[in-house]
């Protein structure tokens, strides 16, 4: 978003039944576009929008709103209301941009949004304050469905003013939501039960004494301290090993929130080559030590980044030289993995090869399976990934992005590639909020290349933290409930230190947002086992947990097991 003269409000958690409307200004109201001969007048002031099959990406037409005269400085509001007619998408939903801009675009774009609408009529308020003059006289706004395919409705589109003051705070917006929000919404029984059935295993533990014979009437406390499914978070290495007190809080709150980490930028090609300076080899390798002491499972991202901008300066001339740019990249690939065998879990094998695979397309499945084989012979135990994005949020024609992730994996499987699971990035933001059913079928469809899928860069980029709690919770608990998915990270979770700091966790004084609460009261509420068990005559206490570390406490001592599907039962001697 481009803001100058003119700064939009950002949207509260809940619908807001707006102050009584002053006098709009008069306008203009006209469609636009390559579209325009598809947009039909409805009625007085309701027209219908129809995007052509083709057209992808951001408003290819709609509505032109022109004001007649240029508003002062002050505080103003858009009013519009709005329904999809008709949706290709799988979500339900159909989406419209909102953009607002001087006539003669002087200043570029002074603010843009987008809607979400469904098949009843939504009316939207949107407050936004002008502080200079508006350049080029007069303001544009224009609205039109930003995706392909689709029929939207609009109705009274118009600019109101509020009061002449730009200092006062603003009224609420209409918030933003999404259908099954609702605390009764059916989804969530169904997924309760799948956790039950799908992440819990049946336990036993035998005391007996120093002679082996069983310990009966014992009472016992179990407790979960350490869950054996990965939930993890983007990190950067300097933090780790900084004295700052931002440092010294960054690791602390690391430690007691996450067990999985992965680098956000520190193990990535150009940082490996040294192009990187802030991002020296050494500072990784003793992050990873530092990692691997406190039991971190640590993903790798990432070996391939394909476009040529996100390679090392050396290597980006071999675009031109397919085949020494192949060589250059296995080389790569066996030296990184190798130089951090047995400290990495996860590597990203190729990243984003949708959006910047031209490595991928110079080269084919059959080399890029050979860079798979690398990393292979350098470590046997690390799980080799194919990383992509916009899979979950219902932003594509239905299935588009998953089935050319689908139709990748096939080829690099037929090349003979070891490639060992999906990682699937789950960004989301205000007008990318599916609903929880679409992200059901989503993930359904990556599943059927029967490979594990891994949320690698979880965040959701908002100012409406009561939506942003909301939508962690439920995606979280969709994650954990689908089969296929076996680990979940968050893209960071400090605003000092994250690439889109208002997705993160803690604010950047450190307070902690409805997110984190939300977070924690599933991964550390919820879903973490507490029992008091009393053995029975054969000495054995038996209950029903998450698989991870236990303590397990007795009157006089106390133990730490590890308690898996695999190994579900520990026998301990009492002293």
């Amino acid at each position: 978003m481009k803001l100058r003269a003119l700064v939009f409000a950002t949207c509260s958690a809940l619908p807001f039944s707006a102050p009584a409307a002053t006098p709009s200004f008069s306008a203009t109201l006209a469609p636009f576009g390559q579209d325009s001969a598809n947009i039909t007048p409805l009625a007085a002031d309701t027209w219908r929008i129809k995007t052509t099959s083709t057209f992808s990406g951001d408003s290819a037409g709609g509505l032109r709103l022109l004001l007649d005269s240029a508003p002062a400085p002050g505080r103003y509001a858009l009013r519009v209301s709005l329904r999809s007619e008709t949706t290709p998408f799988a979500t339900g939903l159909a989406y419209a941009r909102l953009v607002a801009a001087p006539l003669d675009r002087t200043a570029g774009v002074l603010f843009e949004t987008s809607l979400q609408a469904d098949g009843t009529w939504r009316d939207f308020f949107i407050p936004f304050r002008i502080r200079e003059p508006v350049p080029g006289g007069a303001l544009l706004i224009q609205l039109g469905a930003s995706l392909p395919g689709q029929i939207a409705d609009v109705r009274g589109l118009s600019v109101e003013a509020l009061t002449s003051d730009a200092n006062t705070p603003l009224p609420p917006a209409t918030g933003w939501t999404y259908p099954g929000r609702e605390p009764d919404a059916p989804w969530r029984a169904a997924a309760r039960e799948r956790i039950d059935r799908l992440r819990r295993a049946d336990f036993s533990i035998t005391f007996t004494d120093a002679a082996r014979h069983p310990r009966a009437g014992e009472t016992i406390e179990v407790e979960l301290f350490r869950h054996a499914f990965p939930f993890g978070t983007a990190v950067q290495a300097h933090r780790l090993l900084g004295t700052s007190a931002d440092d010294l809080r960054y690791r602390r709150e690391l430690e007691a929130d996450f067990n999985a980490a992965v680098f956000e930028n520190d193990l990535k090609w150009p940082a490996l080559a040294g192009d990187w300076k802030d991002m020296p080899r050494e500072q990784t390798l003793a992050t990873l030590a530092w990692l691997r002491d406190r039991d971190f499972r640590v993903r790798g991202h990432c070996l391939l980044w394909g476009s040529p901008q996100h390679a090392p300066r050396a290597v980006r001339p071999l675009y031109a030289d397919p085949a020494t740019l192949h060589e250059r990249v296995l080389a790569h690939a066996r030296e990184a993995v190798a130089a951090t065998r047995g400290k990495i879990a996860d590597w990203d094998v190729v990243n984003e090869v949708r959006d910047h695979g031209r490595a991928y397309e110079l080269l084919g499945p059959a080399r890029a399976a050979e860079w798979f084989h690398a990393a292979r012979a350098a470590d046997p135990q690390a799980r080799l990934f194919v990383n992509e994005f916009d899979n979950l949020n219902g932003r594509q024609l239905p299935s588009g992005n998953q089935r050319r992730l689908l139709d990748w994996v096939a080829a690099l499987r037929a090349a003979g590639a070891p490639l060992d699971a999906i990682g699937e990035q789950a960004h989301f933001w205000n007008s990318a909020v599916p609903p929880p059913n679409y992200i059901l079928r989503s993930l359904d469809q990556l599943a059927t290349s029967g490979l594990p899928i891994v949320i690698t860069e979880f965040d959701f980029n908002t100012s409406d933290e009561a939506l942003q709690a909301d939508f962690t919770r439920d995606f979280l608990t969709l994650a954990f409930s689908h089969p296929a998915v076996d680990g979940f990270y968050f893209w960071g979770f400090w605003a000092g230190a994250h690439w889109s700091p208002g997705a993160a966790l803690f604010r950047s004084d450190w307070s902690e947002k409805p997110s984190l609460r939300a977070y924690r009261d599933l991964v550390h509420g919820e879903w973490k086992t507490r029992a008091t068990i009393v053995t029975n005559a054969a000495g054995v206490a038996r209950f029903r947990g998450f698989p991870g570390n236990y303590i397990i406490r007795l009157p006089t001592q106390t133990h730490r097991i590890s308690l898996t599907p695999d190994a579900p039962n520990a026998t301990i001697v009492r002293e």
